[in-house]
């Protein structure tokens, strides 16, 4: 639903699964996120990722590469680096498409910053 943007019925599916008895997963979890950030929902992704650090499921590699995407594309560099940090502590790794994004913008904008 994401995908064809329909955020409206992915919300409301998301919203529903628990009263389906139905689990929201780290990858369902991480749809959302994506779907938000595609449609330009900057807070509402980082409101649901910080529910998700609060109150689980635990967002893997793929969930913290999405935001941390998202963070750079809305140009909120010293969250992202923040985010990069805590990716460090879990051992995560950063995509190709996420070292794409920064190259792009140090390329483009030329900024004075260090992830």
């Amino acid at each position: 639903m994401c995908k064809s943007n329909n955020l409206d019925g992915a919300k409301k599916l998301f919203d529903s699964l628990p009263s389906k008895n139905l689990k929201r997963d780290t990858m369902i979890f991480t749809i959302m996120l994506s779907g938000l950030l595609t449609v330009g929902l900057l807070q509402e992704s980082e409101d649901l990722f910080a529910r998700m650090l609060d109150k689980g499921p635990t967002p893997n590699e793929i969930t913290y590469n999405i935001m941390f995407r998202g963070l750079l594309q809305n140009k909120k560099i010293d969250k992202a680096v923040q985010l990069r940090n805590e990716m460090v502590k879990r051992d995560f790794s950063l995509d190709a498409n996420s070292i794409s994004i920064i190259v792009d913008l140090h390329a483009s904008d030329g900024p004075d910053w260090n992830i």
